[in-house]
């Protein structure tokens, strides 16, 4: 039997300038290595927008350190120490190769983070807090609360007769 861990499911992919909107969250980020110190447990990325971003691999196996491409995405919690900048615990690292683009990532990134498509890719998503049914509501289809991305999603409520 497995058990969910909080990294599991949906995660917004970012770029650097998004890093901030997600303190304390799980991140993709979409990289290329730039230095490593395995000693530290470092490592210095360049983001799909070109920024500099410096992840902890202190978590990550010795043999995934190993066996990385120049290209990876970064899965890991973002924070910021109190003696620095924001930085990316990682917990998983999945290779991209050795040639990706970066500069369509980034493009995809910006599109899905665009006010104007919110509703579409909703990135806070799984950041968001969940929609529970109070205990005493019946489990019908309610329609979803204005502003969290979902209000196209919602179901009509059968009329009692019809059922």
């Amino acid at each position: 039997m497995s058990t969910l861990h909080i990294t599991d499911g949906i995660n917004p992919r970012v770029n650097s300038s998004h890093l901030r909107e997600f303190m304390h969250k799980f991140v993709l980020l979409p990289c290329m290595v730039q230095w490593e110190d395995k000693e530290l447990g470092m490592m210095d990325v360049t983001a799909a927008d070109k920024a500099m971003v410096s992840v902890n691999t202190l978590r990550l196996e010795k043999q995934v350190l190993h066996d990385k491409s120049k290209f990876v995405e970064v899965l890991g919690q973002v924070y910021q120490p109190s003696f620095g900048e924001v930085t990316i615990l990682a917990v998983r690292l999945t290779n991209l190769g050795e040639n990706f683009d970066l500069d369509m990532a980034n493009k995809v990134i910006r599109f899905t983070h665009d006010s104007h498509f919110r509703q579409i890719f909703n990135p806070h998503g799984s950041t968001a807090n969940p929609i529970l049914l109070s205990p005493g509501q019946p489990s019908t289809p309610q329609p979803s609360p204005p502003g969290n991305g979902l209000d196209n999603l919602s179901m009509p409520v059968p009329d009692a007769n019809e059922v």
